[in-house]
């Protein structure tokens, strides 16, 4: 299959990062061990919604690290939703749940 980062996302995002505007913006979220990047993210925010796109990590526990960082620099910012995407475990370990669409939405709209 292809992945999801296809150039008409990557133009979209680009032009987001270039272009942000009041309410929407791309963020890259990286943790580094010395000089060397360990884990990291790409999302972006709609006013007080921020998604999480896709992330990597290359040593053991970067990942968590990085989202415990990115969830308290969330709180400190004043998001009031943090959009996982998909439910996997990890993130259940973190005791993130799945919201329906039809109560999604709402939150999203606040």
């Amino acid at each position: 299959g292809q992945n999801w980062l296809y150039p008409p996302m990557v133009e979209a995002l680009t032009a987001l990062h270039r272009h942000p505007s009041e309410r929407a913006r791309t963020h890259s979220v990286e943790v580094w061990s010395g000089e060397t990047l360990v884990a990291g993210e790409l999302g972006y925010s709609v006013g007080s919604c921020y998604t999480s796109l896709t992330g990597f990590q290359q040593a053991d526990s970067s990942g968590t690290v990085q989202c415990v960082a990115l969830a308290k620099v969330l709180q400190r910012q004043g998001f009031a939703l943090w959009d996982l995407g998909m439910g996997m475990p990890y993130k259940f370990d973190f005791g993130c749940t799945l919201v329906p669409r039809r109560q999604f939405v709402p939150l999203l709209r606040a």
